[in-house]
């Protein structure tokens, strides 16, 4: 049993889907099946059942599941310690960030905190199912968030408001409105990127609107979501700022607040240490948002 056949295990159960989890590892899905069938034989029990709906894991498949989870981010942890022990006489922060928003976030401010600290460095990693407890066990420094995944012992730095388009194929009849409403949606599946991070908005759909359900968009690969998208009977409700990453589809404007307060999450043990990157994040968000003073903390 390696790594990559514990990680390629991971995304199948994560995807419930061999073709999707090869997508994700640049390989076939043939590769993918290959290695899950080596590592069955390897610990000896059936770890996947293929259904009509898709693949699930067996009960002892879900345990394993499980243990692989937390191996995974204690290994993730292990070498990022490692990578900054390696590097001597810098301090290296590391970065929790999603593909679809992260470098989006960190790309305004981290290259001029870099220029005004020489001594810094910092290292990337992708985010996982739960990036505040990977955060906590010291998978990363700071990682990119909205106020509500704040939880005991971790603090929540405000850096934008982040407004929500509708995006969707021309394919779809709504892609003719000048704006979309939420009673628009009904009979639309309506996709965002995390449930967790879209609470708010589930919560004012719930309030004017609640046969609107959302869900989490099933497959993060950019291609794939725009594929699904144009079945014509969905919607993505999306940041602005990443919506032309979906071009062919187009973005609305939804006509209702779906905002969020978006910005850095952090161990409040690590403040001190941070002090002068959040500093660096805060002053970067109010210069470029032309607001004339750091944003302050929700």
């Amino acid at each position: 049993m390696n790594t990559r056949q514990v990680r390629l295990f991971l995304k199948v159960v994560e995807q419930r889907s061999f073709s999707a989890a090869a997508r994700e590892a640049f390989v076939t899905p043939q590769s993918v099946a290959q290695q899950i069938g080596r590592l069955e034989r390897e610990v000896g029990f059936r770890l996947l059942d293929r259904t009509a709906q898709g693949v699930c894991p067996t009960a002892a498949g879900t345990l394993f599941y499980e243990g692989c989870v937390r191996m995974d981010r204690d290994l993730s942890a292990l070498l990022a310690r490692c990578h900054e022990l390696a590097r001597p006489g810098r301090d290296v922060i590391r970065l929790g960030a999603s593909e679809s928003y992260g470098l989006n976030l960190f790309a305004r401010f981290v290259p001029a905190f870099l220029r005004e600290h020489p001594s810094m460095d910092v290292d990337y990693a992708p985010v996982g199912a739960d990036p505040v407890a990977d955060l906590l066990a010291g998978a990363y420094d700071v990682v990119e968030g909205v106020a509500q995944q704040a939880r005991e012992g971790v603090t929540f730095q405000r850096l934008a408001r982040v407004e929500r388009c509708c995006v969707l194929s021309t394919r779809n009849p709504l892609s003719h409105r000048e704006r979309i409403a939420p009673r628009d949606l009904i009979g639309q599946r309506v996709y965002v990127f995390s449930l967790d991070w879209a609470r708010s908005v589930q919560d004012m759909l719930d309030g004017v609107c609640p046969e609107v359900q959302l869900r989490e968009i099933p497959e993060r690969e950019l291609r794939a979501s725009i594929r699904l998208a144009e079945d014509g009977d969905v919607v993505y409700l999306l940041p602005t700022t990443v919506a032309p990453q979906y071009v062919p589809l187009i973005s609305v404007p939804f006509a209702a607040d779906a905002s969020c307060a978006y910005g850095l999450l952090f161990a409040e043990a690590q403040r001190g240490r941070l002090h002068d990157f959040l500093l660096s994040a805060r002053r970067s968000f109010a210069s470029q948002d032309g607001g004339g003073r750091p944003a302050a903390r929700a």
